[in-house]
């Protein structure tokens, strides 16, 4: 009995204590409360105080760098991309002006060049046919003869050479001719291939026999020595025939070799 007394002493001891000890703490704890429950009323306070202000964080702007992106922002209104649209636009109209200068300069150039390709006078060596007497068979024969010709157009620089008949040189050699050398060349045209060449009245000068066909032979020998030129067609005064000379020889259509 007396141990069982002795414990149930010892365990009302250290309840005494434990009540004493947390009677002791409580002043700690009611003070730790009041503090938290200020520090949440400030907070409260300021959320709303902020609020109303609209600017609950506290920052401290800057205003020199404020205004300059403000005027930024102002420099990027409508007005003023619409004004920068238009540099563009400007800029892009001024660039498609020089292109267009630019080919207009090119073309015209190119017109020049061409025009003074017409003007540039042509040298070339060509050849030119005359007529030559063998003296074993005593037949004439055409011969050609080079020469070297200059002028804006080269077939009629050659019947020019052609006309003004064989060198000094060239008749001690036998060259001899039946073209004319008064005879005058109107005009000479050059279309698909066909050389139309209009000679004065002299193209019928002695024409007849074999001389009119020898002459006929030296100008249609020498004029389609040209790769662009196959046939020849003979006008007289400017005028189409059907012959020629007193033994009235062919000359209605283009003539070949």
């Amino acid at each position: 009995m007396a141990k069982k007394s002795a414990k149930a002493t010892a365990k009302t001891k250290k309840r005494s204590e434990t009540t004493k000890n947390s009677r002791d703490n409580t002043p700690f704890f009611v003070f730790t409360i009041l503090v938290l429950l200020t520090i949440i009323v400030l907070l409260i306070n300021r959320f709303y105080d902020g609020k109303k202000s609209g600017n609950f964080f506290n920052f401290d702007f800057n205003k020199e760098t404020f205004t300059k992106e403000s005027k930024k922002n102002n420099d990027r209104s409508p007005e003023k991309l619409g004004g920068e649209k238009n540099t563009a636009n400007n800029t892009l109209s001024e660039t498609e002006k020089a292109e267009k200068n630019s080919l207009e300069d090119m073309k015209k150039d190119k017109e020049d060049l061409k025009e003074q390709g017409k003007d540039k006078k042509i040298e070339k060596e060509v050849k030119v046919y005359f007529l030559k007497l063998d003296e074993k068979t005593e037949k004439i024969y055409l011969a050609s003869v080079t020469r070297k010709v200059n002028g804006l157009d080269i077939l009629s620089a050659t019947l020019d050479s052609l006309i003004k008949g064989p060198s000094n040189f060239e008749k001690n050699k036998g060259y001899i001719s039946a073209v004319p050398e008064n005879l005058k060349i109107r005009s000479v045209t050059i279309k698909n291939g066909i050389a139309e060449i209009d000679f004065d009245k002299t193209i019928e000068e002695n024409a007849a026999g074999d001389i009119l066909i020898k002459r006929i032979q030296q100008i249609v020998y020498t004029a389609t020595q040209f790769e662009n030129i196959h046939s020849v067609l003979i006008k007289i005064n400017g005028q189409s025939r059907k012959t020629l000379g007193a033994d009235g020889f062919s000359i209605g259509g283009p003539l070949r070799r």
